[in-house]
């Protein structure tokens, strides 16, 4: 019986069967089959940035006041109709009647005008004029008022232009990186004999047979 192999190296030989032919193969070769990938480490994410400081409102300048434009003035309206005439007053009463033939008495002050007649020259002193006749004051005419002209309204000036656009406001500063996450395990050399389409039998003195990669091992 052979020996319990320990610690293996890599550069212990062993025999197989390849593509129908016994080939020899290290431990090594059968170990860079390939064990488990060990998990992917992943650390926690860093904080996040503080945001930056926002950028000036851009407030552009103000557009120009349009020019304004007074509408023509409406035509006048027509003059109302004259009002008819009064009618003429009354004529005043004659004076009375001066006093008997006596002396001559002088001549007294001429009073205003009349529209009544003079009275008769008295035979004595003059007698006084009679009061002035007033007939009364015609109505007014009233015309009618004329339309009123359309009120004169000119057309809005254009808008004036948009102000520029501001300034855009800083980058925030980028967030500290995270903590690097631990590193995935090591991967062991599997055990050999516990490998698919591997066979540990004691040696028959021949040559192996069996399914292209098929490997044995003899003691």
């Amino acid at each position: 019986m052979l020996p319990q192999c320990v610690a293996l190296s890599g550069a212990e030989q062993i025999e197989a069967v390849q593509a129908g032919a016994s080939v020899r193969l290290t431990t090594q070769q059968i170990a860079n089959l390939g064990g488990p990938t060990g998990p992917t480490g992943t650390g926690p994410t860093g904080p996040q940035g503080s945001a930056g400081p926002t950028g000036p409102s851009g407030t552009g300048p103000t557009g120009a006041t349009g020019a304004s434009v007074t509408g023509p003035t409406g035509p006048t309206g027509s003059a109302g109709s004259g009002g008819a005439t009064g009618p003429t007053g009354p004529t005043g009463g004659s004076g009375p009647t001066g006093p008997g033939v006596g002396a001559t008495g002088p001549t007294g002050a001429t009073g205003p005008t009349g529209t009544g007649p003079t009275g008769p020259t008295g035979a004595g002193a003059a007698g006084p004029t009679g009061p002035t006749g007033t007939g009364p004051t015609g109505p007014t005419g009233a015309g009618a008022t004329g339309p009123t002209g359309p009120s004169g309204t000119g057309p809005t000036g254009p808008t004036g232009p948009q102000g520029a656009q501001g300034v855009q406001g800083n980058t925030g500063n980028t967030g500290s990186t995270g903590p690097t996450g631990p590193t995935g395990s090591t991967p062991t050399i599997p055990n050999a004999g516990l490998l698919p389409g591997v066979t540990i039998q004691a040696n028959p003195g021949t040559t192996p047979s069996g399914a292209a990669g098929d490997i044995w091992y003899y003691y």
